[in-house]
């Protein structure tokens, strides 16, 4: 039973979170989006790698900051094997792995 509800817990709090749109980091040099995933990365997945508008407000040639919340998908995980969670069930636990 406690598989179980461990298995719900993961499907109910864990995502994915995957790019879909293209926004070109204003740290870099390279094409290289906010999510920090190149240019081609895009392209392969179907994703517009075109330049986007700038928002309202924003300056006319400012770019749009990338941000995960309105830039990516939420998917389910596709995760597998164990995780570990430090101090998981305990009051108190050791700063040690």
């Amino acid at each position: 039973m406690a598989t179980a509800r461990l298995d719900r817990f993961v499907r109910e709090n864990f995502q994915q979170l995957r790019c879909n749109k293209y926004v070109k980091s204003q740290e870099s040099e390279e094409r290289i989006c906010g999510c920090n995933r190149d240019e081609r990365w895009h392209a392969d997945c179907g994703v517009p790698v075109t330049p986007l508008p700038s928002r309202e407000g924003a300056a006319a040639d400012g770019p749009l900051q990338w941000d995960s919340a309105a830039c990516c998908l939420r998917l389910p995980t596709n995760a597998h094997g164990r995780i570990k969670f430090r101090g998981f069930g305990r009051l108190r636990s050791a700063n040690c792995p």
